[in-house]
């Protein structure tokens, strides 16, 4: 009795190990799914953004996010490259751009992963009424998957 128990021990073990040991792979990911973080701040103006906290970037995929808010959204993609915060945002063929994000769904094309960052963030901004004290929130991730508008200004 003692041994399958161990041995039913063991493979629990086994199969907890493997499932911990998988990567998320961002095509994998939904909306639902928790590795889309929540996010909510204060925004005032162009010059003090709310920013997220940052996330693994694993390809070069858009930027996904979700405002809940009723407030309109200047949002920029900002990538850690060469030990500092880079807006990447994407405008045309430029970069250092901004997306103006309504409530609802959508893609931010950035050049972080091309540029060699690893780790993203959104600089948030109200489009609106600028330097009134705003409170905006939502769901954000690195990478996406699907078909959302294209924020990108």
């Amino acid at each position: 009795m003692k041994v399958k128990r161990l041995v039913a021990l063991m493979m629990a073990m086994v199969l907890t190990a493997g499932v911990l040991a998988v990567p998320a792979s961002a095509n994998t990911r939904s909306a639902e799914d928790s590795f889309f973080d929540g996010w909510a701040g204060y925004v005032y103006n162009n010059y003090d953004p709310f920013c997220t906290g940052s996330r693994e970037k694993e390809n070069d995929s858009s930027i996904y996010i979700e405002n809940y808010s009723v407030v309109k959204l200047k949002v920029r993609g900002e990538g850690f490259i060469r030990s500092v915060w880079e807006n990447e945002t994407c405008n045309g063929n430029r970069r250092y751009g901004s997306a103006t994000v309504p409530q609802g769904e959508y893609f931010i094309n950035t050049w972080i992963y091309e540029d060699g960052g690893r780790s993203a963030r959104l600089a948030i901004n109200s489009a609106e009424n600028s330097g009134q004290k705003r409170y905006v929130y939502g769901k954000w991730s690195p990478d996406s998957v699907g078909s959302y508008p294209v924020a990108n200004d």
